[in-house]
């Protein structure tokens, strides 16, 4: 008796699977359902009984006459890491790299489940090899798979698992080859382009995907000005320039070797961290010795990171685990979350009979990092098994099979291969896996991770879906301060109040009327009796010398002004400088001369003397002014003054002042004209002491000199030191008023 086979939809046979390998896995295909001989042609008669035979007995002999059936055969070449010990440790870092064996043990249960299964349409075959992250061992296990297929089986490569040999061999396999590769634990970004990589997909995501996460993070507190710490690296360099492409302001980007020449007076307040693990605790330590931590500052670690990446002990830095950990505090941690709960898979195992499944293999010793890698492994098989069955029904509409699928040849079938691909949709163990259109990576979440005290405590979730949830742990975040930092110090432009200009312009207002009332009565009474011996014209000197002292305190206001352009302020700077020394050579030289002309007379006997007129004194000071005319004028030419800004920061603010400054040759000039005018003090001293002994009263000023000298020497020896160390500070206000209330003094003196 012989059994004969029809086709039909039977998505009854699916939904029964569903429990194991979800209707979503496969598209409705046709299955073999056994069609009856004549010789039981009397169930035909009884349509209920013929159903019945059909739904029940019909699935049971369809299994078991299918799994009989040969099978096209498909080779996944699975690269491993299984000596970690023998991985470079500078190709460790950039992937999660985790133990070959685990991995391997954790592909082939995927395996066995899909080839055991009743509906599979393909034996897949695992051939499986070391590459210890080398990309070497890498081509070689490509060009020894080909070898051993003879380029006339289906070939699919699975891994390998770190980033300098996935970015070898994708290359490879994309620009020669129909190879599909599928990676299980490569995050480098310099594969995110899908149509230069058309046959690149990987069951994680890539590194760049964490920038999502970050700028979500940063706009949360308001943080748009940040600092790079990057390691040159292309893994972490692709990263960053992906994230300058955002609206963000970059400040400085800053390699870690020279985070030391970062000081507390930087603008950078914000830092984002992309390096290795392992440099961590030296840019930590270097944090520490610059007091780059604290209130005022905040660390974000970007890449999967311990607690103890970040304080662990290392032989070339100066710091304790305590004081990596004191440095730490408060930062922030980006990674992906590889502790998802995903116990109600659509496709195999849960995680959690999956992670103990592996633990309890004999002999095997499985980390955290290794479930997760392998449970990212084990999803890649089986999006390859479902991608690669489902391709088959699409092939046989086009009369072609699997074998079609060739390394070297037919791109049409390689193109229906990479299509099934793309759709694959399902929960698995790790994720949710399926694969963008621009990257062909798959999206994971992202957890958000704080370090309280001595330990990493989650705090929020970010998913593209929902966007970031900064309360999805239940935990708060902390800050050293009061809250969080400022992305910058607070810029505080200190200038002279508007106040203390109105005040100063009032007393130089007062002050002008004053001398200016003197000077009318000097002119007005000048032939009586007491104006006219004290030489009136000598006296309108002096008082004109007062005002132009006046007029300065006046000036020198209007350049503290701020909205005044700063050129015009320079001039103002240069005026008041040069008011003052005429004010004082005006002033002091005609008291000088005139008590020398006193002198003069009253000390020769009567047939020697000699009576000098009013011009020879105006001569005298006209001597001296010239003198400094004449320094002045070179002061101008060489280095006139200038308002100068200066830069006060601190870790919470920057204050910027504006005032009156000189250069290093400025400042020679004006100790030379200190110098002259000490030497003028000096001359009015002598000709005081000279004349005291003189019985003319109504002629005789010693007095008066010695009193001036006197009250001079002390408001400069006050005022200008307190001027000078006010401006030093950020005192701008005391220094103004010293320096107007100095001028003020000396006017009226």
């Amino acid at each position: 008796m012989s059994i004969r086979f029809i086709n039909i939809i039977s998505y009854n046979v699916i939904s029964w699977n569903c429990t194991k390998f979800n209707k979503s896995c496969f598209k409705a295909r046709a299955v073999s359902i056994p069609f009856f001989p004549t010789e039981f042609k009397w169930l035909m008669m009884s349509p209920g009984l013929y159903l019945l035979t059909v739904v029940i007995i019909g699935p049971v002999l369809a299994s078991a006459s299918y799994n009989n059936v040969s099978k096209d055969q498909v080779i996944i070449a699975g690269l491993f890491a299984y000596n970690l010990s023998e991985v470079a440790p500078d190709r460790l870092h950039m992937d999660r790299t985790a133990n070959g064996s685990v991995v391997e043990l954790a592909v082939n249960m995927a395996l066995s489940e899909y080839n055991e299964s009743p509906f599979s349409q393909l034996r897949l075959t695992l051939w499986p090899y070391s590459t210890e992250c080398d990309p070497a061992r890498a081509v070689w296990s490509l060009t020894d798979a080909l070898r051993r297929t003879d380029r006339s089986e289906p070939l699919v490569i699975l891994g390998p698992p770190c980033e300098d040999s996935t970015n070898e061999l994708v290359r490879l396999t994309s620009s020669s080859t129909n190879i599909l590769t599928v990676s299980y634990a490569s995050t480098t970004p310099q594969l995110n382009n899908a149509t230069i990589f058309r046959n690149f997909f990987r069951t994680v995501p890539s590194f760049t995907n964490l920038n999502d996460a970050l700028i979500n993070l940063l706009g949360y507190f308001s943080w748009e000005n940040v600092c790079l710490i990057l390691e040159s690296h292309p893994y972490y360099n692709t990263a960053a320039e992906a994230l300058s492409a955002m609206n963000l302001t970059i400040v400085e980007s800053i390699p870690p070797a020279l985070l030391q020449y970062i000081t507390t007076n930087s603008y950078c307040h914000i830092f984002l961290v992309y390096s290795q693990p392992e440099y961590l605790p030296n840019i930590l330590c270097q944090a520490y010795n610059n007091r780059l931590i604290g209130q005022y500052y905040q660390w974000i670690f970007v890449g999967n990171t311990e607690i103890s990446d970040l304080t662990a002990e290392v032989d070339s830095i100066n710091c304790s685990s305590q004081e990596l950990l004191t440095a730490a505090q408060s930062s922030f941690v980006i990674g992906f979350d590889d502790d998802a709960n995903n116990d109600d898979p659509l496709v195999g195992i849960s995680r959690s009979k999956f992670n103990n499944s592996l633990l309890n293999v004999s002999g095997v010793s499985a980390t955290s990092n290794d479930l997760s890698v392998a449970a990212s492994a084990y999803d890649a098989m089986w999006a390859i098994a479902i991608s690669l069955n489902n391709s088959v029904n699409r092939l046989k509409e086009r009369n072609q099979t699997i074998n079609d699928y060739l390394p070297l040849a037919n791109k049409d079938v390689s193109a229906t291969l990479f299509n099934e691909f793309q759709s694959v949709n399902f929960r698995g163990v790790s994720t949710m896996v399926n694969f963008t259109t621009m990257t062909h990576n798959t999206l994971k979440p992202i957890k958000i991770s704080q370090v309280h005290q001595n330990s990493l405590v989650a705090i929020g979730l970010y998913k593209t879906d929902t966007k970031l949830n900064m309360d999805y742990f239940g935990h708060q975040v902390q800050w050293i301060g009061d809250g969080p930092p400022r992305d910058s110090p607070v810029f505080i432009n200190e200038s002279v109040p508007l106040w203390a200009q109105i005040i100063m312009f009032t007393v130089s207002g007062i002050g002008a009327l004053v001398l200016s009332f003197f000077l009318v009565i000097n002119l007005c009474f000048r032939e009586k009796k007491v104006i006219k011996a004290s030489s009136p014209h000598i006296n309108t000197l002096i008082l004109v010398g007062c005002l132009l002292g006046i007029l300065s305190v006046s000036v020198y206001t209007l350049s503290s002004i701020e909205s005044i352009v700063t050129d015009i302020r320079s001039i103002f700077c240069n005026s008041t400088l040069w008011l003052v020394n005429i004010m004082f050579t005006l002033s002091f030289g005609a008291l000088l001369a005139k008590t020398w002309r006193v002198g003069a007379v009253f000390r020769n006997p009567w047939s020697k003397r000699r009576i000098y007129k009013d011009y020879v004194l105006f001569l005298i000071v006209l001597v001296l002014l010239a003198v400094d005319v004449l320094i002045l004028t070179v002061w101008m030419l060489t280095s006139p003054l200038y308002i100068s800004v200066r830069m006060i920061q601190s870790p919470s603010a920057i204050t910027e002042l504006s005032f009156c400054s000189l250069s290093g040759e400025g400042v020679f000039f004006g100790i030379l004209l200190m110098v002259y005018k000490s030497f003028l003090l000096l001359l009015g001293c002598f000709l005081a002491t000279q004349t005291r002994g003189i019985k003319a009263t109504l002629f005789n000023d010693s007095r008066f000199i010695a009193i001036a000298i006197y009250i001079v020497f002390l408001i400069v020896i006050i005022g200008l030191p307190m001027a000078i160390f006010f401006l030093l500070g950020r005192y701008i206000l005391l220094s103004f008023f010293a320096i107007t209330l100095t001028i003020t003094g000396l006017s009226f003196t």
